[in-house]
């Protein structure tokens, strides 16, 4: 039987003889697994799985209702410790998604309000000539 590594994308257990993780899908015939260091530890592991983003996504909304940059910046924060955590866990985390819908609602919500005030000064710049 051949001897068990760890996939360098994943950190899934697979054959060493393995040129596709069973796991992830990813191709490791350029990889020399067995010359790869550990990416994580397995503490850190466990502490990125339990690590859940539902409470950031609450204060991420209480932000935008309340100030609508300080919620903006603790998005992107919230949403980059979510992704690099979500890379040592392996998996998505909870409320990640809702961290990246309301991002993506910022922004259409920055680009209506520009839309908005360029029409608003045309209509009045028009008025006054």
């Amino acid at each position: 039987m051949a001897d068990m590594i760890r996939c360098p994308y994943c950190e899934g257990e697979i054959s060493s003889t393995a040129m596709k993780c069973k796991h992830c899908g990813e191709w490791l015939q350029h990889v020399d697994t067995r010359q790869l260091p550990p990416q994580f530890s397995e503490t850190e592991i466990g502490i990125a799985r339990n690590k859940s983003y539902v409470w950031p996504v609450v204060l991420v909304v209480f932000l935008y209702c309340l100030y609508f940059i300080p919620g903006l910046i603790a998005n992107i924060l919230f949403l980059n410790d979510a992704k690099r955590m979500a890379t040592k866990a392996g998996q998505d985390l909870p409320g990640a998604g809702c961290l990246t819908t309301l991002l993506h609602a910022a922004v259409v919500f920055m680009i209506v309000m520009a839309v908005v005030s360029i029409a608003i000064f045309l209509t009045v710049g028009a008025r006054y000539q």
